[in-house]
């Protein structure tokens, strides 16, 4: 496990581009990965799910999808192309609803899932993963743990 300490923007978008710079040998080589962020409202998920598509190579502008729950962007890295699935599991009251739009064979070959509030999946999905805790230590900090779970 690593852990940052972010005291500003600056700081989150270093963090966000250092793993995504991280993750894509990863995809390169497994074709799918999954994400999984965790933390309290207001810990900073979105901002950094934000940078952190961009920073694959997303071009368009990346969206919360609090209230859609899951948006798709498409990205190339080496020639071959992705997709961003962005899903925010927030507004998803119990595990029938988290089952009706998340199962098993959610990732397929050219996926990368990034989930927030992702702990709402509880095992549902098989996938290497990284994931990413998010805790408010004061009024402009946060400590981001990330560890890695290989399927």
């Amino acid at each position: 496990m690593i852990e940052f300490e972010i005291k500003n923007l600056k700081q989150t978008k270093l963090v966000a581009k250092f793993l995504a710079e991280t993750v894509k040998p990863v995809l390169i080589k497994e074709k799918k990965l999954l994400l999984i962020l965790r933390g309290e409202l207001g810990s900073g998920k979105t901002t950094f799910a934000q940078i952190f598509g961009r920073s694959l190579g997303v071009k368009e502008k990346i969206k919360s999808p609090t209230f859609i729950l899951w948006q798709i962007y498409p990205f190339k890295l080496k020639g071959q192309t992705f997709r961003f699935n962005h899903l925010d599991l927030y507004r998803l009251k119990n595990r029938a609803e988290v089952k009706s739009l998340v199962g098993p064979d959610l990732i397929q070959a050219g996926d990368i899932f990034l989930i927030e509030w992702g702990e709402k999946l509880t095992g549902q999905v098989k996938a290497s993963r990284f994931n990413l805790d998010f805790k408010i230590i004061g009024p402009n900090q946060r400590l981001i743990s990330i560890d890695y779970a290989k399927k």
